[in-house]
């Protein structure tokens, strides 16, 4: 419904719970008891806590280099083949340019190998930015084109691996990714997840960008971030407008304007609320999503409302194939230096990762470094929805829907048919919708 998983230490299966970020857990083999609610004794021990930072904006731009290199070198650390992902934007594209760098110190940058999924789609296709940091490293680089046609061939095996129904079949690409490497023989993957949530690489950061801009009566500066955004990026001011409304309207407003507007709400048509035995409320309000600050929203996106489902999607893809995924860009000194930062050292003039692009001068392509459009291992979806797997996709829905034990309502086909017509703005609504009857099937769910 709202696109969110593992916010909460509850998952789908009834009595089981899983650790929250920076929590452990300390079993002795004999005398340890389960309290009355299922819970086992949990206790935090680390909390983010952010680095204030004072210096200038090239002194930062400096230091996040540097941490950023020292965190890939230590990441480097194997007696097995490492090799990386690669997506063509500025995360894994860093990751990769400083690995290159780091092993033609020692002499071994031949024995690196990239791995990325490419589209057969032109526009979902990153192959032309794959390629620029391919030729600037001279790095071994590997394709795969993940297919409609075998993705509900192979959906029932991730959906088992993953173990709770998954948000889009970018997950589906990720997979294909890491069985690529498994088959050549590269037993550690280095990826750039947790770079957005850092350094404002969303364009969700717009919101809080400009709701600060407006709470401080900034209203110049709001008018140039603006428009930079629409010029950068294509965003409208009445986009605009609503991102400052989500932002900072009380809940009782902002749902009736989320439905207005077609976006997701708490009680949507295509769902029994009921059969679900879940809350009907708004779990980004609680998670501290809403908010003016891009420090604050990114607090929430690293420890609940995105960078966990992120994790979650990637360590079981990984493990699947007997593949140790490791994430520079989340060692611990490099994520409270970012967070300590000013905003605006990571979004202003409509520019996302400032301190990023200027870090990786010299070390990223130009080309690369420029990229202000945004995708990352997605497949070609809306293609295979609304062209190629139309009838795939409406027999596999309705077939959800009467696994679904009364959950989904029969109107979510008529939300897909009008997607496929152009009637509805396209999401990945579909694919949740379907995936959460595989999951059912796979699991032999039994709703209570």
């Amino acid at each position: 419904m709202w696109g969110l998983t593992d916010h909460t230490d509850e998952t789908l299966f009834d009595r089981v719970y899983q650790l929250r970020p920076g929590h452990s857990l300390n079993l002795p083999v004999k005398g340890f008891a389960v309290m009355p609610d299922g819970h086992l004794p949990v206790r935090q021990w680390y909390e983010l806590k952010p680095k204030q930072f004072s210096g200038s904006f090239e002194d930062a731009a400096a230091e996040f280099r540097n941490r950023l290199t020292d965190s890939v070198r230590f990441r480097l650390r194997a007696d097995v083949p490492v090799g990386s992902c690669l997506s063509g934007g500025l995360d894994s594209s860093s990751i990769v340019c400083i690995m290159n760098l780091l092993l033609q110190e020692t002499g071994a940058s031949d024995l690196q190998k990239t791995f990325s999924a490419c589209a057969d789609v032109e526009r979902f296709d990153e192959r032309q930015w794959i390629d620029e940091v391919v030729r600037h490293t001279k790095v071994d680089a590997h394709y795969v084109y993940p297919s409609v046609e075998n993705l509900f061939d192979e959906s029932p095996a991730i959906t088992w691996h993953q173990d709770e129904p998954f948000g889009s079949t970018s997950i589906y690409a990720q997979w294909n990714v890491f069985r690529l490497a498994a088959q050549n023989g590269v037993k550690v993957m280095l990826d750039g997840q947790g770079a957005d949530e850092q350094l404002a690489g969303y364009h969700g950061f717009f919101a809080p960008r400009f709701a600060g801009l407006l709470r401080a009566g900034r209203l110049l500066q709001l008018w140039k971030e603006i428009q930079q955004v629409k010029k950068l990026h294509g965003h409208s001011e009445l986009r605009a407008l609503i991102y400052m409304a989500n932002m900072l309207l009380p809940a009782f407003v902002r749902q009736p304007l989320r439905t207005i507007t077609g976006r997701t709400h708490a009680v949507p048509s295509w769902l029994n609320i009921n059969a679900l035995g879940a809350t009907p409320q708004d779990p980004f309000v609680e998670l501290g999503h809403y908010t003016h600050s891009i420090q604050a929203m990114s607090r929430a996106q690293l420890t609940a409302t995105g960078l966990q489902m992120l994790l979650h999607w990637e360590d079981r893809d990984s493990m699947a194939h007997s593949i140790e995924s490791r994430v520079p860009f989340l060692d611990y000194r490099l994520v409270e230096f970012v967070l300590g930062l000013p905003d605006d050292f990571k979004l202003a003039d409509g520019l996302t990762k400032r301190v990023l692009r200027t870090g990786m001068s010299g070390v990223l392509p130009d080309q690369i470094r420029d990229r202000v459009d945004k995708l990352g291992f997605v497949t070609p979806e809306e293609v295979w929805v609304r062209e190629q797997a139309s009838d795939v996709f409406r027999y596999k829905l309705c077939r959800s829907v009467d696994i679904s034990q009364g959950i989904l309502r029969r109107k979510s086909l008529v939300m897909l048919e009008d997607m496929i017509a152009g009637k509805r703005p396209f999401s990945f609504l579909p694919w949740r919708l379907i995936n959460f009857g595989e999951w059912m099937e796979t699991f032999s769910v039994s709703r209570n």
